[in-house]
């Protein structure tokens, strides 16, 4: 067969194929060579979602390594996409399944399964056409379909456009038609092609032949083309609207980062993730010691549950906090926020939005701030996750931070952006209005004598189009506060005019001298509007004259990454400033018989003696120490009275066997090695003294 006249040049070539070919048409059996296999069930779901699923989707999907993990981002992927949330079932799912099912037994068959053919790619992305039309019996034509479409302008679809199909050379698969790669004489059998390659006359031929295919072969819009037989770059730009049209409302987020949240979701239940903006800073608060972390989390949209009683609409969020020094847990806390508002101030909260804060301190090191924030009611989540640097020893600068207003407090607690008499209230979009003031909180730590008396802070801005010019703003003596080891300064920007941009800060800690001891950078942009309508916020407040509690959670910190002397100063501390931390004291008392300390452990101990709450862990723990003092039988009547309390915990029973081994009870040590491994199977050491033990008896 001769080959056919080439048509409307290279240019709508090239376009269709980065639009539309390498959209929609990218081999769908291509895998990541260094994927996991996956399990049937698996393979199945995603050859279901091929067509409508975006590419890092996929190939996020491909590299999880557990079955869990599947299944938790399938019910994501689901969730993404359900157009009723309030409904049992989500109806999109339902309709996925039932075209991939039409098109596997419609379209199937010698070419592959149905869903890799053109006709069902596009089946599964627009579902089942309005309207058929078949050329299958004219002679000069090669089999054609044209699929009628009314569009959603919501997926950046027209409101009408035609899809047409044909089988090249009269037989095999049924390919796409593309008015401008194709091209009308693609359609039309080679001996009825007299015509050259000239575009108006192979248009009028299919006229003459078959009218209502006229119209389709030049072009996917109705009444969009011509008459001249060429095609319009509209067509291109469709088949890539197409392609996109399935991801256009799905935020790209939730897939990109699903291996870092992925244990915070569980796979029981659908959720939904909502973007945020988010900010992980450091400050330092004068009456606290040490650095703190402070976390911000602002969800884009927000799903309130409806109170019977009086009206009021509820929201219940859960923010999860961890820390990691690389793949290492170092720190994980959990918080609820239980937020009730009145039927009028929902519209108010839907137009500013909400921001949750948290704050924590945070022992010096490189760290990954992860944030989760999961609304309990309608299983929706956001999470965003940052890095952040603790230094450690001499003058070190917090992250600025940018607020839109800060005020007075006189209370004595403690809470995220408060710096002893004032609260800085912030948005992590630090986004404001030409009307606007914004609240700069620079905070400074290291501080000694001399750099107080002679140190001082420089503010700077830039806006992005006048990077050039770098205004200084102002200077700040440290001398103009009283001495302290760490300084908060909360400065608001005014007597500067700030015209809308985009404006980066830049903060400096000079010496005596003049030189850079720390600097610190921050952003925040300017609209042209007056105003901006900013966050209400939610955050937990407790007493500032008990830091005790920061001491403790500064010991756990240092002790998951090993630095024992840190952890113990950082526990004594704790348990100097509040002895009553019973939780606290029995951390402290395990750490120092992990660190062959027993002795100091009985003393950390002594004042658990009677205090019910803390029996087991007491008697558990002094038995510990006490047989590493070589005093078995004090150390076998706390074992077995923490036994008596608790008598599932297999170190006790170990501890009991070793007890009974130095007494040569060596029946009695048995049982107890016996008992140990029922809980726990997995201690070849236990089993092989127990195998001993066993063998002896014979």
């Amino acid at each position: 067969m001769p080959r056919r006249p080439g048509y409307n040049g290279g240019m709508n070539k090239i376009l269709t194929t980065i639009l539309a070919l390498l959209a929609l048409t990218a081999p769908a059996g291509a895998r990541d060579a260094a994927a996991p296999a996956l399990a049937p069930r698996f393979q199945s779901w995603l050859d279901m979602v091929d067509a409508i699923a975006g590419q890092e989707e996929k190939e996020v999907f491909r590299r999880l390594d557990s079955d869990r993990d599947r299944d938790a981002f399938i019910a994501i992927f689901w969730r993404q996409r359900d157009p009723s949330s309030g409904t049992p079932e989500n109806e999109y799912r339902l309709e996925i399944a039932r075209r991939f099912d039409h098109v596997n037994r419609r379209f199937g068959g010698g070419a592959g399964p149905g869903w890799k053919t053109d006709m069902g790619r596009y089946y599964m992305i627009l579902g089942e056409p309005r309207g058929v039309e078949r050329f299958d019996e004219h002679p000069e034509l090669f089999p054609v379909q044209v699929w009628h479409y009314a569009g959603d302008p919501a997926s950046g679809l027209p409101n009408y456009f035609d899809l047409t199909f044909f089988r090249p050379r009269g037989n095999g698969p049924w390919r796409l038609y593309d008015p401008g790669s194709d091209g009308p004489g693609a359609l039309l059998h080679s001996a009825s092609v007299d015509l050259g390659s000239d575009p108006a006359g192979l248009l009028a031929k299919i006229a003459r032949v078959a009218p209502t295919l006229a119209g389709p072969a030049q072009s996917m819009l109705p009444n969009e083309g011509g008459g001249d037989g060429r095609a319009s770059l509209q067509n291109s730009i469709l088949l890539g609207r197409i392609a996109e049209s399935p991801t256009r409302r799905i935020g790209p987020g939730y897939a990109a980062d699903f291996p870092k949240y992925k244990s915070f979701v569980g796979v029981e239940s659908s959720v939904r993730y909502v973007p945020c903006s988010g900010l992980a800073a450091l400050t330092w608060e004068p009456r606290l010691a040490g650095a703190l972390a402070v976390v911000s989390l602002k969800p884009r949209s927000l799903t309130l549950a409806r109170e019977e009683e009086g009206g009021e609409h509820s929201l219940h969020l859960r923010l999860t906090v961890n820390v990691r020094d690389g793949e290492r847990l170092v720190y994980q806390q959990v918080k609820d926020f239980r937020l009730s508002f009145a039927a009028d101030r929902v519209e108010d909260l839907q137009r500013s939005g909400l921001v949750i804060h948290d704050a924590f301190p945070l022992v010096p090191g490189r760290y990954q701030v992860m944030a989760f924030a999961a609304n309990v009611d309608s299983q929706e989540f956001s999470y965003f996750d940052q890095a952040l640097a603790v230094p450690g020893s001499g003058p070190a600068l917090g992250t600025p931070l940018i607020g839109f207003r800060s005020a007075p407090q006189d209370d004595a607690l403690f809470y995220a952006y408060r710096f002893l008499d004032r609260k800085l209230y912030l948005d992590p979009e630090a986004s404001f209005g030409m009307e606007e003031t914004p609240v700069l909180a620079a905070t400074v730590s290291g501080i000694d004598r001399s750099l107080w008396q002679t140190g001082r802070l420089e503010l700077e801005v830039a806006g992005s189009s006048e990077r050039a010019l770098l205004r200084r703003l102002r200077e700040m003596p440290l001398r103009g506060q009283p001495f302290a080891a760490s300084m908060a300064f909360i400065v608001p920007l005014d007597g500067e005019s700030f015209p809308p941009d985009y404006y980066v800060i830049g903060v400096r800690l000079l010496d005596g001298n003049g030189r850079v001891a720390a600097e610190a950078g921050g952003r925040f942009a300017v609209s042209p509007a007056a105003r901006v309508a900013h966050p209400l916020e939610g955050y937990k407040a407790f007493s500032a004259r008990h830091p005790a509690q920061f001491a403790w959670i500064r010991a756990g910190q240092y002790e998951c990454q090993g630095r024992w002397p840190q952890a113990e100063q950082a526990y004594a501390e704790a348990l100097a400033r509040e002895p009553g931390l019973d939780e606290a004291r029995v951390r402290y008392a395990r750490l120092l018989n992990r660190q062959e300390k027993p002795a100091a452990a009985l003393a950390v101990l002594e004042p658990l003696r009677g205090n019910a709450g803390a029996a087991f862990d007491y008697h558990a723990l002094r038995g510990e120490a006490l047989s590493a003092l070589e005093r078995s039988d004090e150390a076998l009547a706390d074992l077995e009275e923490a036994q008596r309390l608790y008598d599932s915990d297999p170190r006790v029973l170990n501890l009991i066997g070793y007890a009974r081994l130095k007494r040569h009870e060596e029946d009695q040590a048995l049982r107890a090695f016996t008992a140990s491994l029922a809980l726990k199977a997995d201690q070849p050491d236990i089993a092989a003294l127990a195998a001993r033990l066993r063998a002896l008896g014979r």
